[in-house]
């Protein structure tokens, strides 16, 4: 499941039931500072010789964190995002405001809501600016599986989005994710250099033919090797057309019949499993990703070919592999011996030597 959030999500709730869950049209201030009674970094003690002293004491901690509360509700802000803690007494007076909370925000978080809202991160509480509030159109608390979030949604001219993705397990949720991150990259890559090309494999067949035109009139060994290569990039379509389960022979000859030396897209169609007119199936390929490809297969041919020959390695004495293809060597590995996982839980399997 994917959804796209014009906004930001924060993988928070908010910090009382008291306060409302839903705010439209809301001024956001984000502060780098905690809403709770300081603490002094180095060693204090206080002398109290009365309880009348203590319920002052207390009275006027109170007091300085009510003193936070009103300037928050002065400089217009209907949310409170902060990467410190907020102090109970204060979450129950921001609720009485109508105001929300949220407290010990990831710092990661915070830039997000800052791109999404325009907000900027206030570090001194003494003195708010309107310029540090950002401003949503809604921002509300919604449950997410078995978790709750709180998603901030329509800032002005927002310069980020967030594009929820959900699964079933880690794993497919890694593989979605990955699948999602290689689209952007095909999209990047396309605002860069946007030129397209037709896909399905006619680009490398259309190719391939080119290359055999050219080949006769070249002599001597380079024109082998330009049959050689333009008979690897007519493996592309063929191998498609083997993954869908057509039969490659019969693809082979329609692609060439199809072609009858001329330039037409005609390249592997998944959906009816024939050969087909690429360009009418609007089949299309970035021309940057697939330069790319033929570059990175070139490089690699020719890195390849350089090879004069290959050395193997001596095996150590003992070197023996498990069950399990772990390979190792150590001391009288011929001896009868125990060997248990690096969590020394389970003994491995039986050994082989080599």
């Amino acid at each position: 499941e994917i959804q796209l959030i014009n906004g930001t999500v924060i993988d928070k709730t908010i910090d009382s039931s008291a306060m409302p869950r839903t705010i439209k049209d809301a001024k956001i201030l984000l502060l780098n500072e905690p809403l709770e009674p300081m603490r002094n970094k180095t060693e204090a003690e206080i002398e109290i010789t009365s309880p009348s002293q203590m319920s002052q004491f207390l009275n006027q901690e109170n007091a300085d964190l009510l003193a936070l509360v009103k300037k928050i509700v002065d400089s217009g802000a209907k949310v409170v995002i902060s990467r410190k803690g907020v102090n109970e007494l204060v979450q129950e007076a921001l609720a009485k405001k109508g105001i929300i909370s949220m407290r010990r925000v990831k710092y990661n978080d915070l830039w997000w809501v800052e791109k999404a809202t325009g907000a900027k991160t206030c570090e001194n509480i003494e003195n708010i600016s309107n310029t540090e509030l950002g401003f949503a159109k809604k921002i509300y608390e919604k449950t997410v599986g078995d978790e709750k979030m709180v998603f901030v949604e329509g800032g002005n001219n927002p310069k980020s989005v967030t594009l929820l993705l959900r699964a079933n397990s880690k794993r497919y949720l890694d593989e979605f994710h990955r699948n999602i991150l290689n689209a952007f990259y095909v999209l990047r890559n396309f605002i860069e250099n946007p030129f397209i090309v037709h896909g399905a494999g006619s680009v490398e067949w259309i190719i391939a033919q080119k290359i055999r035109e050219q080949a006769v009139f070249v002599e001597g060994k380079e024109q082998i090797g330009m049959e050689r290569f333009a008979s690897a990039l007519e493996q592309i379509p063929l191998t498609l057309a083997h993954n869908i389960g057509m039969d490659v022979l019969d693809a082979s000859t329609q692609l060439r019949s199809k072609s009858n030396g001329k330039i037409r897209w005609y390249g592997v169609n998944s959906a009816t499993r024939k050969i087909s007119d690429m360009l009418s199936s609007e089949v299309i390929e970035t021309e940057i990703v697939k330069q790319q490809v033929f570059k990175t297969a070139v490089e690699t041919t020719n890195m390849l070919l350089n090879v004069d020959d290959v050395f193997m390695k001596d095996l150590i004495d003992n070197t023996h592999c498990h069950i399990d293809g772990h390979v190792h060597a150590h001391r009288d590995g011929g001896k009868a011996h125990n060997h248990f996982e690096q969590e020394g839980l389970e003994q491995r399997q039986m050994h082989h030597y080599f």
